[in-house]
């Protein structure tokens, strides 16, 4: 027994220095050992306490009780060192049993730990925009935290009645100025969009809402032309006014000059 528990040990602390089994699962085969070479020590002590009784029966001396010949104190000496091993193999054993509860007590509070607190990286430079939970809720994997708006671009939506989006396209020029500003800037148009398109872009900081006629654009403007980006937080949900200018249509002046003259 106590050679298969030394093979276990030696077989444990190789696969140890290759990390394939626990420093946990190696102090207890070794436990086990210590344990196993308790229990062979006992065995032992009961054995030479049995020889000795032989002996001394064979000798004609009854080892009774009350008797203080030497063969009964050395007797009732080797009774108390077989106690006190298999005391001290108890132990051992308590103590493998509480290293190891130690060891999943740590092993548990590491994953609570984790499971406790996450750092998060934005991906990208910005500011928190709506926050989805208030500190200390329980979140559930893959749940939406909070938006983030992204000042690297700057975007204003805007509605044009659909008889006008003939004269806009990609890289149209178009005016515009923030409501209560007189300064007027000069941007691109980088989109149309039809108002059979209503579908909500939850790209967008903000909603422009388009009446059902009106399709929308969609105009980038330089992010230089304003200062404070962050103390004014990226100018989201401000009101513009843009103005573009209309291509010049001969024949739907004559159709309606017609129209009018009949």
């Amino acid at each position: 027994m106590v050679k298969e528990l030394t093979l276990n040990v030696e077989k444990n602390r190789k696969l140890l220095a290759q990390n394939f089994v626990s420093s946990i699962e190696f102090d207890r085969s070794r436990f086990a050992l210590e344990v196993g070479e308790y229990d062979l020590q006992a065995l032992t002590a009961n054995v030479r306490t049995l020889e000795a009784e032989q002996q001394a029966l064979l000798a004609g001396i009854y080892l009774g009780e009350g008797r203080n010949d030497v063969p009964y104190t050395q007797q009732k000496l080797e009774e108390i060192e077989l106690q006190i091993i298999n005391i001290e193999s108890q132990i051992h054993e308590a103590q493998a049993g509480i290293d190891a509860l130690q060891g999943q007590i740590e092993a548990e509070q590491k994953n609570l730990k984790k499971l406790g607190t996450a750092v998060l990286t934005a991906p990208v430079s910005g500011f928190v925009w709506r926050q989805y939970f208030s500190l200390g809720s329980n979140v559930a994997e893959a749940s939406r935290l909070a938006s983030l708006v992204d000042c690297s671009e700057l975007i204003i939506e805007a509605t044009v009645p659909d008889k006008y989006l003939a004269d806009l396209s990609q890289g149209s020029g178009v005016d515009y100025r923030l409501l209560g500003n007189h300064e007027w800037l000069r941007a691109e148009v980088f989109r149309v969009v039809g108002s059979g398109n209503r579908a909500l872009d939850d790209t967008l900081a903000a909603q422009l809402e388009a009446p059902e006629d009106n399709g929308r654009i969609f105009i980038r403007v330089n992010r230089n032309d304003f200062k404070g980006l962050h103390a004014n937080q990226c100018y989201v949900g401000r009101r513009v006014e843009v103005t573009f200018s209309r291509q010049w249509n001969p024949l739907l002046l004559f159709t309606r000059l017609s129209g009018f003259f009949q």
